[in-house]
């Protein structure tokens, strides 16, 4: 039986991270097919691309106007994600994502279930791109955080927690020199970067399996 771990950094705010998750999910999906001694567990990081958005989240398209002059970019990022189950059916806040991240980790810490946070990570990407949703705000995450989790809001949205997301922030950006996201790292050894094909990751999980 190989073990692996597999440590994600990535943003609620990263379209991109979205469809690198589902594309990863499909080459978790296959390795455990495949080789099903395999054990793999992944743990979700915070990383905040843009901390100075508004924290109550910006409207999609100002946003996109704002930082981009419009929205053509994601033109290619909704053909890829498509096929990979990343639709995008219905993306109008382009979020704050600092609660996001406090209630990702305090899942983590509680449940002590690396597989509880992904489903948080899963649920909240849902929310953003499919759901129409604001993760800015506190009740959208808090009602994600109860539902699904059994999570008060008490226990995520609190200044210490969020002192904590802002520190592993920082640590990512200027400790682990990690300026994009999503960044993978295999057994604090393998590095892959970006949404990268899911063979690309089934190949590099297979290799580090060595199966």
């Amino acid at each position: 039986m190989a073990n692996i771990k597999v440590d994600v950094y990535s943003d609620i705010a990263c379209p991109w991270c979205y469809v690198g998750r589902q594309k990863f999910h499909i080459a978790l999906e296959k390795i455990k097919t495949t080789y099903p001694d395999v054990q793999i567990e992944t743990v979700w990081h915070p990383y905040m691309i843009d901390p100075e958005t508004q924290i109550n989240g910006e409207k999609y398209m100002d946003y996109n106007v704002r930082r981009w002059g419009g929205d053509g970019w994601t033109y290619e990022l909704r053909e890829a994600g498509q096929p990979v189950g990343a639709n995008f059916g219905n993306w109008k806040i382009w979020p704050n994502t600092l609660l996001s991240h406090c209630l990702v980790t305090t899942i983590l810490e509680k449940t002590k279930d690396p597989q509880k946070g992904d489903e948080a990570v899963g649920a909240l990407f849902d929310a953003v791109y499919e759901k129409g949703e604001n993760v800015s705000e506190a009740s959208t995450v808090a009602r994600i955080g109860k539902e699904l989790f059994g999570i008060e809001e008490s226990e995520w949205n609190t200044e210490e927690r969020k002192q904590y997301v802002r520190q592993q922030d920082l640590m990512a950006k200027s400790d682990i020199g990690i300026s994009g996201v999503p960044y993978f790292v295999i057994n604090n050894k393998y590095v892959l970067e970006g949404a990268q094909s899911p063979n690309t990751f089934f190949n590099a999980l297979k290799k580090v399996a060595n199966v």
